[in-house]
């Protein structure tokens, strides 16, 4: 079972949990806030630790859908994405990253 890498971000009304990808980083706000970086195996954990962070209880999983581990392939997909990640300046700056 491989862990990946999610973020919580935030901007003044909204938020975001989501796994570390090209797609997400493209999509965020300009005006995020990086908050919180964690790992989970699967998106039920995934749910959890977001849960956990906001102090929101116990996170129920989608009816019928099964929670399957994430893979080594996802894993390397995701490693081979950061050791090149291109951030928006404002994103890179909270990241510590030039």
């Amino acid at each position: 079972m491989a862990a990946l890498l999610f973020e919580i971000w935030e901007t003044d009304d909204s938020m975001e949990c989501s796994l570390v990808s090209a797609q997400a980083d493209v999509m965020r706000e300009p005006d995020a806030r990086f908050v919180k970086a964690f790992h989970a195996s699967t998106y039920n954990e995934m749910g959890q630790t977001y849960n956990d962070h906001y102090g929101w209880g116990d996170y129920h999983p989608i009816e019928g859908v099964t929670d399957i581990p994430f893979s080594e392939d996802e894993r390397a997909a995701q490693t081979a994405y950061l050791s090149n990640r291109q951030l928006q300046p404002a994103h890179a700056a909270q990241l510590n990253r030039p």
